[in-house]
This record gives C-alpha cells, sequence and structure tokens, in this order.
C-alpha cells in the first residue's frame, strides 16, 4: 500500500514510472565502463537519455518534474562522456 501511495505521488508531482530502471542502467552503463565496455555501456545508455529527453519535453509536467530530469540528464550526460572519452582512449592504444 505504502509503494503505491508512494508512487501516485510521484506520478501527480510529474514523474512517470519509466524512471525506475534509470538507476539500474547507470549502473550497469558504470560497470561496463570500469570493465573496459565502453561500446556495451554507451548502447545502453544513449536510450535512457532520449527517454528522459521526451519526459522532460512532455507538456504538462511539473517544474519540479523538469529539475528532476535535467539532473539526471547532466549525470547520464558526464557518464556518457567518460564512456566516450574511454573509449577513444582504447581505440588509440
Amino acid at each position: 500500500m505504502r509503494i503505491q501511495l508512494a508512487s501516485a505521488g510521484l506520478v501527480a508531482a510529474g514523474l512517470t514510472l519509466a524512471i525506475i530502471p534509470l538507476g539500474n542502467t547507470w549502473l550497469f552503463a558504470e560497470i561496463c565502463r570500469e570493465h573496459g565496455q565502453t561500446d556495451v555501456g554507451l548502447s545502453v545508455i544513449d536510450p535512457v537519455i532520449a527517454k528522459v529527453e521526451g519526459l522532460r519535453a512532455k507538456p504538462g509536467i511539473t517544474q519540479w518534474a523538469t529539475e528532476y530530469y535535467e539532473q539526471e540528464l547532466g549525470y547520464l550526460r558526464k557518464l556518457r562522456a567518460r564512456l566516450e572519452t574511454e573509449r577513444g582512449e582504447r581505440k588509440e592504444t
């Protein structure tokens, strides 16, 4: 019951349940980076970035939700940049 109430509050605030896999995807991409599997990390993080950008652009979301999505996009884009950098470094060696 508490989970239902909490998720209803998030949806009312403008967030959707589509963000739940976000943390798992971020973690997986970070593990891929740490183990030199940058292409795999990029392949999972790029669709998530596109999804969050789409959620942020939805009409009618609250200011709070917009700020949340922008914060998450910042984290995801930094991780994506690290993956890109390390992929380039591996290709050079």
